[in-house]
């Protein structure tokens, strides 16, 4: 089982409780943004401008969550969506949260490994993955099920974190394997190395658009969420009502910010054409 399917086990919950049932990822905020919610379906909406979704298209997310951003394609875009994730708790919140969705006819959930999946070859046209290639140990092997998957002509957008720099102190070291290790991320990437991958895979049109400034509030605010509960977290984690995965999850929702404020990773998305 990998650790990453155990983390959703263990926090889904809390997602719920203090951030959405439907998207676990940062918000983009814009000028305009008014709310929580809406910076949300912001961080889908710019995910799906680089990925030019077509009529016709059958299009994967890989890593869905509890399915929010495969709700919006279906609703808005009207094209056959399938969403993979391993967690089972995640797989029925995303059935739940869909069946009464208008043309839920469209749209599919499956415990698949997006690694390893039993999708035929070239099954679908565009492939797109947020917040969930970090947590993959075998980033390469991702890269190569996508190519798999795609159809000539097909497209791929990978919205993630990525490495800035590899030379940390120690005080940068901690809050970084903080983070990590409480979002159950073996490492980061740097933007160059997953370039390569992309590359060496036979990918072509490759760009890296950086949305850094876009999450920064929705990461404030998660820090100082987190700022709040932990006194509350560390008293229930003594006590034996919490599991060590929340309390670690509630650190590493604090520590984030230090990661970004301190410039030890930057945010954005690889678009990359398969010809």
């Amino acid at each position: 089982m990998k650790k990453s399917m155990q983390y959703y086990e263990d926090n889904y919950e809390d997602y719920v409780q203090g951030w959405s049932k439907d998207h676990i990822h940062y918000g983009f905020w814009f000028d305009d943004t008014r709310s929580h919610e809406e910076s949300l379906v912001n961080h889908t909406r710019e995910v799906l401008k680089h990925l030019n979704i077509q009529p016709g298209n059958r299009v994967l997310d890989a890593g869905c969550g509890s399915g929010g951003s495969s709700r919006y394609i279906v609703e808005n875009y009207t094209v056959e969506t399938v969403g993979v994730m391993l967690s089972p708790t995640l797989l029925k919140a995303a059935t739940e949260l869909s069946k009464n969705l208008p043309n839920s006819h469209m749209l599919r959930f499956y415990n698949q490994d997006y690694t390893h999946s039993d999708f035929r070859d070239a099954s679908f046209d565009r492939i797109f993955s947020i917040e969930s290639v970090c947590q993959e140990p075998g980033k390469d092997k991702f890269i190569s099920e996508a190519y798999r998957l795609l159809c000539p002509q097909g497209r791929l957008v990978v919205a993630d974190f990525f490495l800035l720099r590899k030379k940390l102190n120690e005080k940068e070291l901690r809050s970084y394997r903080e983070w990590c290790d409480g979002w159950f991320i073996p490492d980061l990437a740097s933007t160059n190395e997953f370039c390569e991958m992309l590359t060496r895979q036979g990918f072509a049109n490759i760009e890296y658009h950086d949305k850094t400034n876009l999450l920064k509030k929705s990461g404030k605010m998660m820090h100082d969420a987190a700022k709040e509960r932990l006194p509350e977290v560390y008293l229930q984690y003594n006590r034996g009502n919490l599991p060590q995965s929340r309390l670690a999850h509630v650190i590493a929702t604090y520590r984030q910010w230090e990661c970004i404020e301190w410039k030890i990773w930057r945010f954005g998305m690889f678009v990359a054409d398969k010809l």
